[in-house]
C-alpha cells in the first residue's frame, strides 16, 4: 500500500458514508435516484435516456450533467401520481425561466404533478398555478435544494434551510406523463442550462431533519487500489523467454502489442487455454503458439512472453520494445447461471471487469448469459474462440441499444434488420448480457466477452463531444494511465490507445491502434492527461471533429500527488550560461519559471507546466507564445526537472548564451494540473493554495465569462493571449477593477471595463470581458494569479513620498526575497523587479529586455520589507499609487 493511491469513503467527522446509499434515509421511500455519472436511475426502474447531455462535467459528488440550453435534457420513465413528494439535488449556474423536473404534458401545465423550474434570475421555484419562490437568490457554486410536497403545503430548502413556503394549489392530474430533468419534456419549451447533480425522489414529505441529512451528504467511492486491477506495462523483448514481474496482481487480461514494428496485438485471458492467443485487429480463431507454454502466459506477478518469429505475432521480439496492458477480473472461471444459458465467468466487482466464456446454442434464438457485475455493463467486447468472426462492441452510448462497433474495424457505429439483430432485441441489465446465436454467434461455438462498467475513482466508460477547438475537456474523475478513443458516428476512424508508461509526462501522443498491426505513431500533442481526467489539445477528426461523437474507457494510475505545501513554493536562482546543457537546482519542480538575461538585452523568457515547458512568452513583448522545441537550430526549450530545470543543448540566448549572466524566477503550484469547472468557461489550473499561486489556462468564447483559478480570491492576476499578439493583462483589485499593461509603462486605466469587465475576482472565479477587443475574445489564454499569505506573500499598494533611509518602510512581515513594483498612476514607469539573490537593489524591467539597472540609491530590500532611498518616479514617487508583489527570501 505504500505510496499507492486508496480510493476510500470522504467522510467528514461525524458524517455518514452516502452518496451510494438509495435509501439514504433508512426507509424505503427514495423510488428514484440519479447520481448523474450518467442517466441510470440506481434503483433499477426509472432509467432515463439522455439528450445532448454532457455528464464529463465535474459535479458536487463525482461527475455531473451538464445542459445546454437548447437541446439537453433526460427523458425518465418515472411518473408520478400524487401531491405528496419530495426531491432533492445539487445545482449550479441554472439559467432563468427554464426547467428542472418536470412533467409538464403540453403547453400551460395545467396537468401537472412536478412542476419545478427556475425563476427568473436563476433561482428553483416550484411552477404552474401556485408557484412557490424562494428567499434567496441563487449561487454561482454548487447549491442543494430540496423541495417537500405534504398535499397542503410546498416548502423550499435551500442549502439546508427553508426558504419559502406556502399553502399548494393540487393539480389535477398530469395524464401519465413522465417526469423530464432540465425540459418540459412533451414540447421544446423550457430547455434549462446549468450543472445539476444527485437527484433524489421521495414518495413522502421529508421533515426538516431529513433535509439536513441529505445537505450533509458526503461522497462514497470504493475502497480500492487502481494498480491493483489494471496496470500498463513497457518492456523490451529479448528475442527469447522473459518473465515481466512488475505487477501487484496476477491479470486475468494481458493485451500486448510491439510497438517498433508491424505486428499483430497479442490478447491472452482467463478462459482461454494456456496456449492460445487472440489479436484485436484480426477476426482469426485463436491462435496456437507451437511453443511449450504459449507466446503468452499469465503469471502470479505479471506474465511470460516468448519469441515466436516469421508469424506476424509479436511478444518478445529481439530489441522491440513494447507495451502490455494488464487488467484483473476475479481469477479462475466460475460457473454463472444467471442466464437463459449458463456462462464461466471471471469476476471483479470491485472494479467492474468480467471475463464471460460462454457455448451458443445448437438452435438459432436469443439468449442471455450471465455477466457476474454487480450492475449492468456500460461496454461489452465480444469475440468468437472457435472460428473467424469479428469483435462485435456494444457501449451504452451508441446512438441506439441495439448499435454496434467492430474493434477490428475503423467502421462507425452500425445496426442490422430486427430480425437479426446483434445484442438479440434484448436490453443488458444488472446481471445479464443478450445475444443472439447464428448471426452474432454461431451454432454450438465457444465465446468470449469482456465487460466492463465504471467505477468512481477507478474506471471511467463514457463518451464526448467533439468541439472542433483545442482545450476539450473531459473529466473522469481520476488522472488516466489509460485511455481508448472511438469515433462512432462515421466510419474511416480507428480504435486510439494512450497511456502513461509510453508518455509518462504531457503531453500525451503515441498512438496504438487496437483495429490495426501498425508501429506505435509517435504524433504527440494529442491530449494532456490531467489530475481528474484528460484534455483533448488536438482538432485531429479522429480524437475532436465539432459536435461528433467519441466513446471512451478510461482506467486510473496508481499514484495522486501530494497537495503543495507552502515550503519550497517560490526560489529565485542565479547561474552563467554556458552555451549548452546545465542543470539548476531550485530545491523543487518548478512550474512557472521566468528568465532573464542581466548583463544582455535579451528577451524575458517564461515557460510553465500548464501549456508545457516548450512553449515561452515575452513579459516586455506582444508575441504569441513559440515553441521553442522546434526551432530550426534544434531543441532550444528548457527541460523542467524534479529539483529545477535544465537549459538545453543548443544555444538559447534568452536562457543558457555563453557566458551570459541570469536570473530565472522560480514557482511552485501544484503537482499536477486539474479541470477546474467554477467558471462559465473550463478551464486548466495548476495552482499552489499554501502559497497563493495559480496557473490558468483557458480557451476566450468570446463573451464575457467566468473563470475558475483555484485559489482563494486573487489580488494580482497577469494575463496574456498565447496563441496570437496581444498585451499582458493586469488585474490588482486593491486599485480597482480596471487594468494594467505589464508589457508597457502606461498608467491604470481605472475607468475601462474592457479587460475584467470590471468585476472583482472571487473565492472561486475571475471575470472576463469578451467583445471585439483584442482581450479575452476567442482564443487561448494563460493567467497568473497571486494572493496574499500571512507571513510568506504580500500583494498590496502604498502611496509614493514614503519616508526615507527607514527600513521597513513598507513592512511586509517577512524579509522579501523578491518584489515586483508598478507605479500605477505614472505612465512613463517601469514594472520593477528586484529579488534578494542579486545585489541589493539592482533591478530589472519586466517590461523592457534592458540589462539589470543598479537602484541601490533609490529602493533597497530591508529585513521585513522596503526601505526608500529616494523620491523615484519608479518606486516613490509622491502623489503616486503604486501595486506590489513580495516573496518571502528562502
Amino acid at each position: 500500500m505504500l505510496g499507492k493511491r486508496l480510493i476510500n469513503s470522504n467522510s467528514a467527522a461525524g458524517a455518514t458514508c452516502t452518496t451510494d446509499t438509495l435509501q439514504i434515509l433508512g426507509d424505503t421511500s427514495c423510488v428514484a435516484y440519479y447520481k448523474m455519472s450518467d442517466a441510470t436511475d440506481e434503483s433499477g426502474n426509472y432509467d432515463g435516456t439522455p439528450t445532448n447531455v454532457d455528464f464529463n462535467v465535474a459535479g458536487k459528488f463525482g461527475n455531473a450533467g451538464s445542459f445546454n440550453g437548447t437541446s439537453s435534457k433526460i427523458n425518465t420513465s418515472y411518473i408520478q401520481t400524487g401531491q405528496v413528494y419530495s426531491t432533492s439535488f445539487w445545482g449550479k449556474g441554472f439559467s432563468a425561466a427554464s426547467s428542472v423536473l418536470r412533467d409538464t404534458p403540453a403547453a400551460g401545465g395545467a396537468n401537472t404533478f412536478m412542476d419545478i423550474a427556475t425563476g427568473a434570475n436563476g433561482q428553483v421555484i416550484l411552477a404552474g398555478n401556485a408557484a412557490l419562490d424562494p428567499l434567496n437568490t441563487p449561487s454561482a457554486d454548487w447549491t442543494h435544494y430540496a423541495i417537500v410536497l405534504d398535499g397542503t403545503n410546498a416548502t423550499i430548502f435551500t442549502n439546508g434551510t427553508q426558504t419559502a413556503t406556502r399553502t399548494y394549489t393540487a393539480k389535477t392530474g398530469n395524464n401519465g406523463t413522465p417526469v423530464h430533468i432540465m425540459s418540459n419534456g412533451a414540447y421544446s419549451a423550457g430547455f434549462g442550462s446549468g450543472k445539476i447533480d444527485q437527484i433524489r425522489i421521495f414518495n413522502k414529505a421529508i421533515t426538516s431533519t431529513e433535509v439536513t441529512t441529505l445537505y450533509n451528504e458526503v461522497q462514497c467511492v470504493p475502497t480500492i487500489v487502481p494498480t491493483d486491477y489494471f496496470e500498463p506495462v513497457i518492456y523490451t523483448g529479448n528475442g527469447s523467454t522473459q518473465s515481466i514481474t512488475s505487477l501487484d496482481f496476477q491479470p486475468d487480461l494481458t493485451w500486448v502489442k510491439t510497438r517498433s514494428l508491424q505486428s499483430s496485438h497479442v490478447l491472452r485471458s482467463t478462459g482461454m487455454d494456456s496456449t492460445y492467443t487472440l489479436a484485436s485487429n484480426s477476426t482469426a480463431a485463436l491462435n496456437t503458439a507451437q511453443l511449450t507454454g504459449g507466446r503468452l502466459q499469465l503469471d502470479s506477478n505479471g506474465f511470460t512472453v516468448r519469441d515466436i518469429s516469421g508469424n506476424g505475432y509479436g511478444t518478445n521480439g529481439s530489441s522491440t520494445t513494447q507495451v502490455a496492458w494488464n487488467w484483473k477480473a476475479g481469477g479462475a472461471d466460475v460457473l454463472n447461471q444467471e442466464g437463459t444459458i449458463d456462462s464461466q465467468v471471471s469476476a471483479s466487482v470491485d472494479s467492474g471487469f468480467s471475463i464471460v466464456k460462454h457455448t451458443a446454442p445448437s438452435s438459432e434464438q436469443n439468449y442471455t448469459i450471465g455477466h457476474g457485475l454487480s450492475q449492468k455493463p456500460d461496454m461489452v467486447i465480444l469475440k468468437g474462440l472457435d472460428s473467424a468472426s469479428g469483435w462485435f462492441v456494444w457501449h451504452k452510448d451508441l446512438s441506439q441499444e441495439s448499435y454496434y462497433l467492430y474493434l477490428n474495424g475503423s467502421f462507425g457505429e452500425s445496426d442490422l434488420t430486427q430480425d437479426t439483430r446483434i445484442w438479440g432485441q434484448q436490453s443488458f441489465t444488472d446481471s445479464v448480457i443478450s445475444t443472439r446465436s447464428n448471426y452474432t454467434t454461431q451454432l454450438n461455438q465457444d465465446y468470449i466477452a469482456y465487460c466492463f462498467h465504471s467505477v468512481e475513482g477507478m474506471s471511467r466508460v463514457n463518451s464526448y463531444v467533439g468541439t472542433g477547438a483545442s482545450g476539450n475537456s473531459i473529466v473522469t474523475g481520476f488522472r488516466p494511465a489509460y485511455v481508448m478513443i472511438k469515433r462512432t458516428d462515421t466510419s474511416g476512424h480507428s480504435w486510439l490507445i494512450y497511456d502513461n508508461k509510453r508518455d509518462p509526462s504531457n503531453p500525451v501522443g503515441k498512438i496504438l491502434y487496437a483495429n490495426t498491426n501498425q508501429v506505435e505513431n509517435p504524433v504527440g500533442n494529442i491530449m494532456n492527461f490531467l489530475s481528474n481526467g484528460f484534455e483533448l489539445i488536438t482538432t485531429n477528426t479522429s480524437h475532436n471533429a465539432n459536435g461528433d461523437t467519441y466513446i471512451f474507457m478510461a482506467f486510473a494510475e496508481e499514484n495522486v500527488q501530494p497537495e503543495p505545501e507552502l515550503a519550497n513554493s517560490f526560489n529565485t536562482v542565479t547561474y552563467t550560461g554556458n552555451g549548452g546543457t546545465q542543470s539548476i537546482d531550485t530545491g523543487f519542480k518548478p512550474d512557472l519559471v521566468w528568465f532573464k538575461e542581466r548583463n544582455g538585452t535579451n528577451a524575458h523568457q517564461l515557460y510553465d507546466t500548464v501549456r508545457g515547458d516548450d512553449f515561452a512568452l515575452y513579459s516586455n513583448l506582444t508575441d504569441a507564445e513559440f515553441n521553442y522545441s522546434t526551432h530550426p537550430s534544434g531543441d532550444l526549450s528548457p527541460t523542467f526537472l524534479s529539483n529545477g530545470f535544465q537549459t538545453p543543448s543548443v544555444t538559447n540566448n534568452g536562457i543558457n548564451r555563453n557566458t551570459g549572466t541570469y536570473v530565472a524566477w522560480c514557482w511552485k503550484a501544484s503537482n499536477d494540473s486539474t479541470i477546474n469547472q467554477d467558471g462559465s468557461i473550463t478551464s486548466i489550473v495548476s495552482s499552489n493554495p499554501a502559497s497563493g499561486f495559480s496557473v490558468v489556462k483557458w480557451t476566450g468564447s468570446g463573451a464575457d465569462a467566468t473563470i475558475g483559478h483555484g485559489i482563494s480570491t486573487p489580488e494580482l492576476i497577469i494575463a496574456k493571449r498565447t496563441d496570437s499578439t496581444g498585451n499582458w493583462a493586469v488585474q490588482a483589485p486593491s486599485i480597482g477593477n480596471g487594468y494594467l499593461l505589464l508589457n508597457s509603462t502606461i498608467a491604470y486605466q481605472g475607468a475601462d471595463p474592457s479587460v475584467w469587465n470590471n468585476t472583482a475576482p472571487t473565492s472561486d472565479i475571475f471575470t472576463t470581458a469578451g467583445g471585439s477587443g483584442e482581450f479575452f475574445n476567442t482564443g487561448n489564454f494563460i493567467a497568473y494569479c497571486f494572493t496574499s499569505i500571512a507571513g510568506y506573500q504580500k500583494v498590496g499598494s502604498y502611496s509614493g513620498n514614503q519616508s526615507l533611509n527607514t527600513a521597513n518602510q513598507i513592512n511586509f512581515g517577512f524579509t522579501p526575497g523578491f518584489v515586483l513594483i508598478k507605479n500605477t498612476t505614472n505612465a512613463n514607469s517601469q514594472w520593477m523587479l528586484f529579488d534578494s539573490v542579486r545585489t541589493n537593489g539592482m533591478a530589472l524591467y519586466a517590461n523592457q529586455a534592458n540589462t539589470e539597472a543598479d537602484y541601490s540609491t533609490a529602493l533597497l530590500l530591508s529585513s521585513q520589507g522596503l526601505e526608500f532611498k529616494s523620491t523615484n518616479i519608479n518606486v516613490n514617487q509622491s502623489g503616486a499609487t503604486y501595486i506590489y508583489l513580495a516573496i518571502k527570501a528562502n
